[in-house]
């Protein structure tokens, strides 16, 4: 319920058919997760391997 809240653009893709409430069921955090989450979330682990 939280990332629907959260994600407006997978919000339109269920309503619009794109995605199906069963893949919906089946998907990860991951796939649940905004565009600017999944960029902030890139953006942290680039960071993390370049102080490595």
């Amino acid at each position: 319920v939280y990332n629907l809240r959260q994600n407006a653009e997978l919000v339109r893709k269920v309503n619009a058919g794109e995605i199906t409430v069963d893949a919906l069921l089946r998907m990860s955090h991951q796939d649940l997760a905004g565009t600017a989450v999944l960029a902030r979330r890139h953006r942290i682990q680039a960071e993390a391997l370049r102080d490595v």
